[in-house]
């Protein structure tokens, strides 16, 4: 049992006592050779929830069960839907972050990604995306600037 599944197991147990919440095996990998940092997928009352340790940071992910390629940034969710505690979108967080957010907005979230809010929430999630775009490519662009003065 890998260190992110332990703390899965403690910090999110009421996940498995109170939604019956499962761990899935990953399709995309064959074993655990395949990659270099933990992965963990939970299914849990309709949504699936991928957990995943890179690079010493915690990463969580959150799609339906019936779209399960459309992954969301939980924190990015959250800072779209009508969540009833503010939560800003973060790239850092923990686990005891996320066992909080998913105790107060598990059923927020489930609606949200359901079939009549979903494209609304599909919209907004890409124009948040195409403006993390712009900005890095900002970034890039002052960044080359800077390094070439040059160019």
């Amino acid at each position: 049992m890998s260190r992110l599944d332990q703390e899965i197991r403690e910090k999110l147990s009421f996940l498995f006592s109170d939604h019956n919440a499962r761990i899935m095996p990953m399709r995309e990998i064959r074993s655990l050779e395949d990659i270099d940092w933990p992965t963990i997928t939970l299914s849990i009352d309709g949504l699936l929830l991928r957990l995943l340790r890179w690079r010493g940071e915690l990463q969580v992910y959150v799609t339906s069960e019936e779209r399960p390629n459309d992954w969301v940034e939980l924190s990015l969710l959250l800072s779209l839907i009508e969540a009833p505690m503010t939560i800003g979108r973060r790239s850092n967080y923990s686990m005891s972050d996320v066992a909080g957010w998913l105790r107060s907005n598990l059923a927020s979230i489930n609606v949200a990604l359901s079939g009549d809010r979903y494209a609304e929430l599909k919209e907004r999630v890409t124009e948040v995306d195409s403006h993390d775009r712009v900005i890095a490519r900002q970034w890039q662009t002052e960044i080359n600037r800077r390094l070439y003065p040059d160019k």
